[in-house]
């Protein structure tokens, strides 16, 4: 998988200020959520953690 097949209008966040790591990561998951690209956001979350 290639990043810009993840990319789209409703998975981007302009302004966006995470006040830790983990809560860039979880707004990360929820706009790929979002943006319709994402099966399963738990095993999502762990591989972007791993």
């Amino acid at each position: 998988m290639r990043i810009t097949d993840l990319l789209n209008k409703e998975s981007i966040l302009l302004g966006g200020a995470p006040k830790s790591k983990s809560e860039a990561i979880d707004m990360l998951v929820e706009l790929q959520v979002k943006g319709g690209k994402i099966a399963d956001k738990d095993e999502y979350k762990k591989k972007v953690t791993k």
